[in-house]
């Protein structure tokens, strides 16, 4: 369970909706970003969000098919929710970057602004966190340094398995388990020093950022995949100085065969990219476009016959 305002400091808990209020607006800081979860249909992955509305109750979560949640007109139903899940994000391509956007901002604002019908627009703390249930992986969209999303992949060892889920649900996953969960996380000690910002790598989670990069970005992870272990070893160093002693350990020949393959004429990188996305089946870009993204990513230096990319400056 994400760590906000629903754990409290105390040996005795009022009654569920006494505390409610209390839950709500005792001190507590917005957790950016949220959860991914993905797996075939039948796999489970509504058991633990559905645990979750257990232990928080229904006043505090709200769960919606993921082109409903925030695409609708009026947001009300937000408002005031600690634990909010998208069932599938499936919607257009036309459609999907908007609704993307407005994801983003939900998940990382620590205020949200509320329309309710009949009413003036007005806003709110955010304090919910998103989970995302999806059949499908490409649901979700990565930058290459995201620190926002824990994407998890569902087993599918009991996929389909209905009468597995039914006893699991009815004997671990019930109200009182809830219960003595919430009970335990208002006097636990046990996450206080957690750093909810270092997510876990997950197969699953590298996949999706690698499947979210532009064609440039992917050429270019291709070109780090052949590095040499001479070359990783270059790319590892972090300081200048010792990237020269490095290079002061190489043969003449071998230092020039290694600046030779460091070393790439924007030009010629640029009919190497075009190559590569024909023969790959990808979106090409105008070799203006693709020097200016380059410019961001990679260490250049000016020459006489032009600019010229450090490939094992590649991140």
């Amino acid at each position: 369970l994400p760590r906000h305002p629903l754990r409290r400091q105390r040996a005795m808990l009022p009654p569920r909706d006494a505390r409610l209020p209390a839950l709500i607006y005792e001190a507590g800081d917005k957790k950016p970003g949220g959860i991914f979860l993905c797996g075939g249909q039948g796999a489970g992955k509504s058991t633990g969000t559905d645990f979750q509305k257990l232990v928080v109750g229904k006043k505090l979560y709200f769960e919606e098919r993921g082109q409903n949640l925030l695409n609708e007109r009026y947001n009300d139903h937000l408002e005031g929710k600690l634990i909010v899940v998208a069932n599938e994000l499936g919607t257009t391509k036309e459609a999907f970057r908007p609704l993307w956007e407005k994801i983003k901002a939900f998940t990382t604002e620590e205020e949200t602004p509320i329309d309710k019908k009949y009413a003036n627009k007005y806003r709110v703390n955010n304090f919910s966190f998103l989970f995302i249930n999806s059949n499908h992986e490409n649901a979700l969209l990565l930058e290459k340094d995201d620190r926002r999303w824990a994407c998890f992949e569902v087993s599918e060892a009991k996929k389909g398995d209905f009468k597995y889920w039914r006893e699991l649900r009815k004997k671990c996953f019930n109200q009182e388990t809830a219960d003595l969960f919430f009970s335990w996380l208002c006097k636990t000690h046990e996450f206080d020093e957690v750093d909810i910002s270092e997510l876990p790598e997950t197969e699953a989670r590298t996949r999706i950022k690698e499947r979210s990069l532009g064609p440039i970005d992917r050429f270019l992870l291709e070109i780090k995949e052949e590095w040499s272990p001479q070359a990783e070893q270059f790319a590892s160093l972090a300081a200048d100085e010792e990237k020269k002693q490095f290079l002061k350990t190489l043969s003449p020949d071998e230092y020039q065969a290694f600046q030779n393959s460091r070393w790439r004429k924007s030009s010629i990188l640029y009919i190497n990219f075009c190559g590569w996305a024909q023969h790959s089946r990808e979106p090409s870009v105008k070799e203006k476009i693709f020097g200016a993204h380059l410019s961001k990513v990679l260490q250049k230096e000016r020459r006489a016959d032009g600019y010229y990319y450090d490939l094992y400056s590649i991140k």
